[in-house]
């Protein structure tokens, strides 16, 4: 194995180049929640009509996929959107995904516990993440009312969005 290490200027450069696509990437992440967010009563329509997205998991948590394409300079990179619909009282199993995740609740409250991590509530408009193939729960504390989020990932082509962990 090569290495080569970047001093000075070489690695600034390198680092502001590194942000910048983090920030451009944030930015559009956080644009399409809203764009997404506002419209999720009419995916709700869509659900019930024939031929749309097929969930990718089974009750009481439900993941639909919205969206799954090419990530722009980013060889071999697609970028998944979905949205994870909890049942009152849902609890899922210990899993990650084989990404970055971002996620925004649009709907009731999620507990979310990275592993080794304490577990926090999280509201109608918190915005959270999980590390590439950090393992983390999930969890609907209500029994009551639902919980809706809406994912984002950043995943090698044609991964699972969600790997179960034993």
């Amino acid at each position: 194995m090569v290495s080569a290490r970047l001093k000075g200027p070489d690695f600034r450069k390198m680092m502001e180049r590194l942000m910048q696509f983090y920030m451009k990437l944030s930015a559009a992440l956080l644009a399409a929640a809203a764009i997404i967010g506002g419209g999720i009563k009419s995916i709700d329509a869509q659900n019930t009509q024939s031929g749309a997205p097929a969930p990718v998991t089974e009750e009481p948590i439900k993941r639909t996929i919205l969206f799954r394409g090419n990530l722009d300079g980013a060889e071999g990179k697609e970028v998944v959107i979905f949205i994870a619909d909890l049942a009152p009282g849902a609890v899922g199993s210990k899993h990650y995904h084989p990404g970055p995740e971002f996620f925004y609740v649009l709907e009731g409250t999620l507990a979310h516990q990275p592993e080794g991590g304490p577990e926090h509530l999280m509201k109608v408009g918190d915005f959270g993440s999980n590390p590439n193939k950090g393992v983390h729960t999930i969890r609907n504390p209500s029994t009551t009312t639902r919980a809706r989020a809406i994912d984002f990932l950043v995943s090698e082509k044609g991964q699972p969005p969600v790997v179960s962990v034993n």
